[in-house]
């Protein structure tokens, strides 16, 4: 049809390329003349595809009911409509009407033509938009023309209308319109033109502001990414300006509320060049009222604004901003200040405007997020740096993964005060640390650290190396706990100061000695003033017997029998062998304390030299206690001082005989395992009260329950002196009233039988 139409124009005619808008808007315009002055007519009409039909079915209905036939072209099926009468030609896919839409009017009053040609043009998305080569006439020869075109196609597609059609055609002359209708036509055509372009004009520009106004948005968002807190107030300024200049307002006030305070100030400002800038506290008494009920509001002039804000409007009006836009801004459930976009005179505020006072809302209630956590974080490393620094001079963290590798978390930096060296030797370098200890600790140091990573934790003391070369005493305690992921541990050390403890340790170390050393002059000397006590009384009964004896020999020695002397010069011997005995175990005790007393092992038969020692001391005390030797068939030789021994078997028996009661039995115990021979002496005597029992062994000391016997106190200091030669001690069992176990531990060296003899 197009082709048709074009066909039987001027050669100089040219076609007009409008859009699917237009073309559908000249169609109405067809139609509507059909409407509005209910004229009789046959109207042919093409479209290509059914969804037009939706939008467009009650219009064709209302035509219908006017004009006597009406003749659809589609490119597929109607809906079924029964209501409306008109005639439905569904076109085949290849027939070239399917590409295009045309509309042709039949009446008595105005014959005309309108056809246009889609050109199919992928880039175009906006349905509306699509371009058509459009062609219009209302010449009769040429809608002539088009009329046999579409009678033709509707005999192809509907015969069984065909005559139904050309009995309708031939109710009508196609003559010439009425002027005054082209001129309609063309004027609305004309009109409908200038209207898109205008709206197209319109649209252009709303989608560069768009375009500029994301292109802000995004430029300022961009500004604030990887920012620096310390930058984050120069980025606002400028983000304020920016937003105020492209959204023509005449002020943005930003109050911003500190993390560590409940007073909204403002915190930035922009404003036109021609004001000024106002006071941080402005709307001071106003504020709070608003925030417990606060949500995005404006007004354009105080008298409208919404009754929760009147006290603010009213500030706002009184220093020259009528027209306000408030935002909150809020995060998690926390308001963290308040967006005010101001207007020094009457001001609608547009989508546009909302948008951006949102968008920059948003963007500064991150980064305001942002810059309180960062603070409080900063605060609180403050915090924990005080804590850490009360807690200990330096604390450090550090991760021992699963290869062994040690990875440092953290050091205190307070480190520099305890050892005058920067923190980051310490925390770069393991081996600094370890140069630093000193060379005596150094092995303590490490052996610590080799159980740190065994997951040990522990504490220890050693010395380290100030940068000025003096050392300081340190105390390392280490807690290791579990670690996660790569860390096999997880370590926290805290490293204190100890010198002056260590000084102060020093000092009470030297005065705790020179008081031992006090007291142990004090106790030499009462030891002395008692020596001298016990010597003149154990001396003098000796020496008084002697005395006695010899003037009796003196006196009486032609008088007396042979026998007579005989037992007086015994009497005498036996007193001197007893002084001579104590003046050995003075002797023996003097040399211990003085570190010369000898010790010279030899092969020795233990169990032999008990006997014999039992043997020669019933002779001396006759028959009246019952001593028994008990130690193995085979006497082993062990490396023995046998003077030593003679000493500690002496005074155990002696010690044993003197304190038990006459009939008593004395039992000696020898006896040998793979490491150690052991000599127990056990009596029936007194026993040994409990309160001296500390003191046993002490020089001179003698239990409380002994003063009527005789007796030096020196005996079991002896015994413990000739054991502890041996390398072996001395211990005791005691029950008062029922007798003593003395026991003698000594170190068994067993000498072999070829070398006893030597």
């Amino acid at each position: 049809m197009f082709e048709t139409i074009r066909a039987a124009l001027p050669s100089d005619f040219q076609t007009l390329r409008c859009s699917k808008a237009t073309l559908v808007h000249l169609s109405h315009t067809l139609e509507d003349m059909i409407l509005s002055r209910s004229i009789p007519a046959m109207l042919f009409t093409g479209f290509q595809e059914s969804s037009y039909w939706r939008s467009e079915s009650e219009r064709y209905q209302q035509i219908s009911g006017v004009a006597r036939m009406v003749c659809i072209f589609v490119g597929a099926p109607l809906p079924e409509d029964t209501s409306a009468d008109y005639i439905q030609v569904a076109l085949g896919e290849d027939d070239p009407l399917r590409q295009e839409w045309f509309v042709l009017v039949l009446s008595n009053v105005f014959s005309a033509v309108l056809c246009g040609l889609d050109r199919i043009d992928p880039g175009i998305l906006d349905d509306s938009m699509r371009q058509f080569d459009t062609v219009w006439s209302f010449d009769p020869k040429i809608v002539s023309l088009v009329i046999d075109v579409v009678m033709s196609t509707a005999q192809e597609y509907v015969p069984e209308k065909a005559s139904m059609l050309r009995e309708a055609r031939s109710s009508y002359a196609i003559g010439h319109p009425d002027p005054d209708i082209i001129g309609h036509f063309i004027y609305e055509m004309i009109r409908f033109e200038e209207e898109t372009s205008r709206s197209l004009f319109q649209v252009q520009r709303d989608q560069n502001l768009l375009l500029e106004r994301e292109l802000l948005i995004s430029t300022v968002a961009r500004t604030f990414l990887d920012l620096a807190v310390s930058d984050l107030d120069i980025a606002i300024d400028s983000a304020l300006m920016a937003i105020g200049d492209f959204a023509k307002v005449d002020r943005i006030l930003l109050f911003h509320l500190p993390y560590d305070e409940d007073t909204l100030r403002i915190s930035h400002q922009w404003c036109q060049d021609r004001l000024e800038e106002i006071a941080g506290d402005v709307f001071a008494d106003e504020i709070p009222d608003i925030l417990p009920h606060m949500l995005p509001v404006h007004w354009d002039r105080q008298a409208n604004a919404p009754a929760g804000v009147a006290g603010l409007a009213a500030a706002a009006a009184a220093l020259g901003m009528p027209a306000v836009a408030l935002r909150d801004l809020s995060s998690s459930g926390r308001r963290q200040g308040l967006l005010i976009f101001a207007s020094t005179s009457h001001r609608d505020w547009s989508e546009h405007d909302i948008y951006l006072i949102d968008n920059l809302a948003e963007i500064l209630i991150g980064r305001l997020e942002q810059r309180r956590v960062e603070l409080a974080l900063r605060e609180s490393e403050e915090r924990f740096e005080k804590v850490v620094e009360s807690i200990a001079p330096y604390v450090y963290v550090y991760s021992i993964l699963y290869n062994g590798e040690v990875d440092k978390l953290y050091n205190s930096p307070t480190v520099e005060n305890l050892l005058g060296y920067p923190v980051q030797n310490i925390l770069n370098d393991f081996d600094f640390w370890d140069s630093l200890v000193h060379p005596e600790d150094l092995p303590m140091a490490k052996g610590m650290f080799y159980r740190i990573l065994q997951g040990e934790s522990g504490q220890g003391e050693y010395r380290m190396r100030r940068s000025d070369g003096e050392y300081v005493w340190v105390e390392d305690v280490v807690r290791v706990v579990p670690g996660r992921g790569k860390w096999k541990y997880i370590v926290y050390g805290a490293i204190n100061d100890i010198s002056e403890r260590k000084r102060n340790a020093e000092i009470e170390a030297e005065s705790q000695r020179l008081a031992l050393a006090l007291e142990s002059e004090r106790a030499l000397g009462e030891a002395r003033n008692h020596f001298m006590l016990v010597v003149s009384h154990e001396y003098r009964t000796p020496l008084s017997i002697i005395m006695t004896s010899a003037s009796l020999l003196e006196d009486y020695y032609d008088r007396m029998s042979v026998q007579g002397r005989k037992e007086r010069l015994l009497t005498i011997r036996r007193q001197v062998e007893l002084l001579r005995d104590m003046m050995d175990e003075l002797a023996v005790v003097v040399r211990a304390d003085m570190g010369r007393l000898d010790f010279k092992p030899l092969p020795t038969d233990l169990v032999s030299l008990c006997m014999q020692m039992r043997d020669e001391l019933l002779v001396m005390i006759g028959t009246d206690y019952q001593i028994d030797v008990v130690g193995p068939e085979y006497h082993p030789m062990a490396k023995l001082d046998p003077g030593l021994l003679r000493h500690i078997i002496a005074n155990l028996l002696s010690n044993a005989i003197k304190y038990s009661p006459a009939g008593s039995r004395v039992r000696v115990f020898v006896h040998f395992d793979a490491q150690q021979i052991r000599l127990s002496v056990t009596d029936q005597g007194r026993g040994i009260p409990e309160e001296d029992q500390s003191r046993l062994f002490q020089p001179f000391v003698r239990g409380s329950n002994v003063q009527d016997t005789g007796g030096t106190g020196l005996g079991l200091k002896v015994v413990k002196d000739c054991a502890e030669l041996h390398g072996g001690t001395v211990s005791f069992v005691t029950q008062p009233g029922q007798g003593t176990t003395f026991t003698v531990t000594l170190p068994f060296v067993l000498v072999p039988d070829e070398l006893s003899g030597l």
